[in-house]
């Protein structure tokens, strides 16, 4: 794989796919790609393995670097609705101002 500053390095690019609920891993794949945007298709091909018993695939959620019309596409055209990251956050980045993190009450009543 190319690495930044130049030149090549043996190495793989290792992707899992994991239900949101649960964070259970149902699929995994690993390729020499240097970036995401191939591994949509890997990752379909991975779902449809599974057994119908588990239901159905509603959403995928992916960063911006699985962003390309094709990949949008593909999930369209299986029924399943694209959730891509169409930008790149920096690391760090200050929070616009008058944000404030939700709190959950202090006392919350069990049922």
């Amino acid at each position: 794989m190319p690495v930044s500053g130049g030149g090549f390095e043996q190495a793989y690019n290792a992707q899992a796919t994991v239900t949101m609920g649960s964070l259970l891993i149902i699929g995994a794949h690993v390729t020499q790609h240097a970036n995401d945007k191939q591994e949509i298709e890997p990752a379909l091909a991975e779902l449809a393995k599974l057994p119908e018993t588990l239901g159905t695939v509603e959403r995928m959620t992916a960063d911006n670097g699985y962003l390309s019309e094709g990949n949008v596409n593909r999930l369209v055209d299986a029924r399943i609705e694209p959730l891509i990251a169409v930008d790149r956050q920096s690391h760090h980045e200050a929070l616009p101002s008058g944000w404030r993190r939700s709190r959950m009450p202090r006392k919350t009543p069990m049922r």
